[in-house]
């Protein structure tokens, strides 16, 4: 069986470089991201799906999933605590083996 992680990066630009703010390990609405057409595939390997995304953080409160939902609140606590100097944060949807039956 087939499970997915969603990792989001804050990226930010110093002294001509980009640079990894923060990052974390958390649940986002990823069918928003998708109906709004900024989910990409970056797979390299055929029997899993990787998808990446770039939002802009203004943008970002957009894709977090309802408050009602039980996976809201560590990307919204870490979403609130990113610096203004973020250029943009990076979505990957990584897909990886459970080993757990279908």
């Amino acid at each position: 069986m087939a499970a997915f992680e969603t990792t989001l990066v804050a990226i930010g630009w110093r002294e001509r470089k980009f640079v990894v703010i923060s990052q974390i390990i958390a649940q986002v609405d990823s069918a928003a991201l998708r109906r709004d057409g900024l989910l990409r595939d970056v797979s390299e390997n055929v029997g899993y799906i990787d998808e990446a995304a770039l939002v802009q953080p203004r943008d970002f409160e957009r894709y977090l999933l309802p408050e009602s939902n039980s996976w809201h609140d560590p990307a919204k606590e870490w979403y609130q605590a990113l610096p203004k100097e973020t250029t943009f944060i990076l979505v990957h949807l990584a897909e990886w083996e459970s080993g757990l039956g279908d």
